[in-house]
């Protein structure tokens, strides 16, 4: 009698071991963690809650853990200018997208996702949603801003992370993005905020 699992088993276990294993990167562990230490009285002692004087039991680690990641946002805008810099230099080819592939990729962020997100605020205020006065002008902004918005630099580091050959491009794209962003982000930003104050 055969007593091993069958091969299907054992693939969909290996296949869901690895997605959890690539899900859960340091970043989205201290995410979720921050989640349940903010939505939980664990909160105190970190942060003094009443009279914001310093006071928590562990504050200095609050403290200390909020200046390093105040470095976050320079050192993402150093790992992508290296990136730049090495993508110039680069001698293999292969690992470079074509420009029409980054023209591409320019337009389809930088103009058909603004026009996606315009018309799913149109369509959740005429047919979904009802948000009361006082904010729906401010929450179909928000909602419409996360569609214009550059490419985060944050993907820049899950590349450099992952350790594929395919970061020199990556910031080629990044700084296609970049030099088209006075442009095309002013056209984007305009007509969100006209939508949003029309709805």
């Amino acid at each position: 009698v055969n007593m091993n699992p069958p091969d299907e088993v054992l693939s969909f276990f290996d296949t869901f071991t690895m997605a959890v294993h690539k899900c859960l990167t340091p970043p989205v562990v201290g995410a979720l963690l921050g989640m349940v230490v903010a939505a939980s009285p664990l909160r105190g002692i970190f942060v003094d809650l009443e009279h914001r004087a310093d006071k928590a039991p562990l504050e200095w680690l609050f403290d200390g853990i909020y200046s390093v990641g105040q470095a976050a946002i320079p050192l993402n805008m150093m790992i992508l200018g290296m990136n730049l810099s090495a993508s110039q230099n680069a001698v293999d080819e292969s690992k470079l997208l074509s420009l029409p592939t980054m023209i591409g990729i320019v337009v389809g962020k930088m103009l058909l996702m603004p026009i996606v997100g315009i018309a799913s605020a149109i369509l959740m205020h005429k047919y979904i949603l009802d948000i009361p006065d006082a904010v729906h002008s401010t929450f179909y902004l928000v909602s419409m801003i996360v569609f214009i918005t550059p490419t985060a630099n944050d993907v820049m580091v899950m590349v450099e992370l992952s350790g594929g050959g395919a970061k020199e491009g990556i910031a080629r794209v990044f700084g296609l993005q970049y030099l088209c962003a006075p442009i095309l982000l002013s056209m984007s930003v305009t007509a969100v905020v006209a939508v949003a104050s029309q709805i």
